[in-house]
């Protein structure tokens, strides 16, 4: 600090001190930079190399799950069910004025209709409850209690598949008949099975397929019964044409074709009985 005329002069001090601070500064300027160029020479020596070779694939292809006779036999009744649900909705008032002549009547079983769809809001989580896979509590290697899960899955899968085709087969009888009582059980039977048929399609593909195959199967499940859906309009113009405005035969084909579904928990049975007689593995 320097006194000039009774006046302090700061800068000066700060000019002679800076000098002396600035070997001091590029030092530890230096000993900064090289400490990041060691940290970041030891950041990439411990990075991950990144491999964009394919592994091995391991499994049946994906072609052995399309050609299997479950999912086939599950993709022709389930777009055949899917089709004649649709045309159920398109033609429902057609079909109940075939049942009765008033208009009156039949538009309020119409709307009654649409308020019994809320119904799906509790089906959906009941199915859901039903698919679930009970928590494996049994003891043992983790072979067994793969097996366990497996079987319970299929097990649990055959009962609500069995529901649903006995669902289906009183859709059907309620299509048929023609009476007014019968139309709302009808009702309530048309949104359970269809409020069940994605969650039982999940289902299966989970537990039968490799799960590397379940989004490709699930795909193409969607497409094809996507893709069924056209056959609406040549429908609805055999309706209004040929058969005179009544769908009695059109749901007397869908109802046939639809037992189809039968086959499928009969595979599933049998592929339980194999797994509870395939000896596990031996541990050495």
């Amino acid at each position: 600090m320097i006194v000039n005329g009774g006046k302090i002069n700061c800068y000066d001090a700060l000019q002679k001190r800076k000098p002396e601070e600035q070997p001091w500064c590029q030092k530890s300027l230096k000993h900064k930079f090289q400490d990041s160029l060691r940290d970041k020479e030891r950041i990439l020596n411990r990075s991950k190399k990144m491999s964009f070779i394919k592994p091995e694939s391991t499994g049946p292809p994906l072609q052995h799950s399309l050609l299997s006779a479950p999912f086939i036999l599950h993709m022709i009744s389930d777009c055949l069910l899917l089709s004649w649900l649709h045309f159920y909705i398109s033609s429902l008032n057609l079909h109940l004025q075939s049942i009765t002549e008033n208009h009156k009547t039949a538009d309020f079983y119409s709307s009654l209709f649409g308020a019994l769809q809320m119904l799906g809001l509790f089906t959906a989580p009941l199915i859901s409850w039903l698919l679930q896979t009970a928590r494996n509590s049994q003891t043992g290697s983790e072979t067994s209690r793969t097996r366990c899960k497996s079987q319970s899955s299929i097990e649990r899968l055959v009962v609500v598949y069995t529901l649903r085709i006995l669902a289906v087969i009183g859709f059907g009888v309620s299509c048929l008949v023609p009476s007014l009582g019968l139309q709302v059980l009808g009702f309530v039977l048309h949104v359970l099975v269809r409020s069940s048929m994605f969650l039982v399609t999940f289902s299966l593909f989970n537990t039968w397929f490799p799960e590397r195959h379940y989004g490709a199967l699930l795909g193409i499940y969607i497409f094809l019964s996507s893709l069924l859906t056209l056959s609406q309009h040549p429908l609805f113009l055999l309706l209004t044409g040929p058969l005179n405005r009544d769908p009695y035969w059109i749901h007397s084909a869908f109802f046939a074709s639809s037992l189809s579904a039968i086959s499928v928990p009969l595979t599933l049975c049998i592929k339980k009985r194999m797994l509870s007689h395939t000896p596990l593995p031996s541990r050495g």
